[in-house]
């Protein structure tokens, strides 16, 4: 992706109080449907934001701070790129498809940040979640999924929290 193009990415994508199903519905309308890039979406007035994409004024005053931060978001970008991340949005065929299937319109994040082997997206892989305050057996149970799932060459996904999360990945 261009480094331009993920500003705007950014911008979009941190828009605060925006459920990705509603990004995903505008990113449906102006992608797919009207084959506009997401600079052009921006590049657009308030009234075609209004008119084409049936925005509420508060929708429309988000898009319109989210556009002024494009350039701070250029510094963002060019720092993330610099440190070895990818910024994938999801109009990207490289954007995970498990996501995409799991988690539909409705859940799916506008924007993935990737750092390192991508190709793990497309793997099988389990998800470890669990409590934070987690006791002895459960850490145990946690340690003994991991290296089974580990052995079977499965991608362990987890948030890396303490307790549950953080045993999976140590064991994994």
């Amino acid at each position: 992706m261009m480094m331009n193009d993920a500003a705007y990415w950014i911008s979009f994508a941190h828009m605060p109080q925006w459920r990705h199903a509603r990004m995903n519905e505008l990113i449906i309308m102006f992608f797919h449907e009207k084959k506009l890039t997401i600079e052009d979406f921006f590049k657009l007035t308030e009234e075609s934001w209004k008119a084409e994409y049936n925005l509420n004024e508060k929708e429309i005053a988000d898009l319109t701070e989210a556009k002024a931060q494009v350039a701070n978001n250029s510094f963002v970008a060019e720092n993330l790129y610099n440190e070895g991340y990818e910024i994938i949005p999801i109009t990207d065929p490289e954007y995970s498809r498990t996501l995409k299937t799991n988690l539909k319109t409705q859940y799916s994040p506008a924007v993935l940040y990737v750092k390192g082997n991508k190709k793990i997206m497309t793997e099988k892989s389990i998800a470890i979640v669990g409590s934070r305050e987690a006791g002895e057996l459960s850490l145990g149970f946690t340690d003994n999924i991991a290296k089974l799932a580990s052995r079977e060459y499965k991608v362990i996904v987890s948030g890396f929290a303490r307790g549950v999360d953080k045993q999976a990945l140590d064991s994994a």
